[in-house]
């Protein structure tokens, strides 16, 4: 299995590009399918979170015309962390 990852600043995207090679011929080859959660698998071990999936595909390496496929995932936006409001002090006044 090949893959190569793009990050598409612009549309704020990532994008997965699959491919295996075919197993034909033995029938104690190993089958292996990929689908989206393995995508996000392999995103995640390349340190990189993504958001929702806008394309899906599944590969596998049984069958010739699924031997290759993409996923588009929205970047997660790294947002600034959020802090706590300030609790608000109150004076009363002495006697």
């Amino acid at each position: 299995m090949k893959y190569t990852i793009k990050k598409n600043a612009k549309k704020k995207t990532v994008e997965l590009h699959m491919k295996c090679e075919l197993v034909s011929g033995s029938r104690y080859a190993s089958k292996q399918k990929y689908r989206t959660e393995d995508a996000c698998r392999i995103l995640e071990e390349n340190g990189i979170t993504v958001g929702a999936c806008l394309q899906k595909a599944t590969v596998s390496n049984w069958y010739e015309d699924r031997t290759e496929g993409t996923w588009v995932f929205e970047m997660k936006s790294a947002s600034a962390p959020k802090t706590a409001p300030k609790a608000a002090t109150t004076t009363t006044a002495q006697k």
